[in-house]
């Protein structure tokens, strides 16, 4: 298989077959991505929709996506409740906190968020809730009580809307510099995936030209 028929199969949008036909393995085209939306495209179809990166990228973001020459987004929060949310899930991830733990921060998060005109508070509860599309409370609860919702998974669209909500914050000058370290930081994730995908791609590429000969 070669990567215009994967990506045909894989990565639909016209736009994107445009661009990506200048390349010839993935990895040249993933290096070249400069598009968050572009990325998390091709990331859905290479790494399962619950792996923690996903969600742990999106707490990154939280806490290092800046907003200003001297400034982080994570200062934008106006008290320890969003940030404890944040650390508290990204901890959930690597193992460090419990489910239970989770739902109590990330719970106060939301509630503090419905009591701020903090806009960033709000992002960062979508964030850390690993939501985007809807933002009613009720729809939040469902992400943080395992017990009710098991078979929830966070997909990668819904992490992207997550982040995107962060540029509301951004003049057009800082947008671009976020926009550069957030895919800097996504590309560094998920390039050893994306190697391998590419390996897998040229070696099928090659075996269907053995058949034919």
């Amino acid at each position: 298989m070669k990567l215009d028929q994967w990506l045909k199969e894989h990565w639909a949008p016209p736009k994107e077959q445009e661009f990506a036909a200048r390349f010839t393995t993935l990895e040249e085209l993933w290096n070249a991505l400069d598009n968050l939306r572009w990325m998390f495209g091709v990331l859905q179809h290479i790494v399962l929709e619950n792996d923690p990166r996903y969600r742990m990228f999106a707490c990154w973001c939280v806490r290092h996506t800046p907003v200003s020459d001297s400034g982080m987004f994570w200062d934008w929060l106006d008290c320890d409740i969003s940030r404890d949310a944040v650390n508290v899930a990204d901890d959930y991830l690597r193992g460090n906190a419990t489910r239970n733990e989770l739902e109590i921060a990330v719970s106060a998060a939301w509630d503090h968020a419905q009591t701020t005109r903090n806009s960033a508070v709000l992002s960062a509860a979508l964030c850390t809730a690993w939501g985007g599309e809807d933002r009613t409370k009720a729809s939040f609860l469902d992400v943080t009580h395992p017990e009710k919702y098991e078979d929830y998974i966070p997909s990668p669209t819904k992490i992207f809307l997550a982040v995107e909500s962060i540029s509301v914050f951004l003049h057009n000058i800082n947008r671009v510099r976020a926009k550069k370290v957030q895919v800097a930081q996504l590309w560094a994730m998920f390039a050893a995936d994306i190697a391998k995908k590419s390996k897998e791609i040229e070696a099928a590429s090659i075996g269907g030209n053995d058949d034919e000969q």
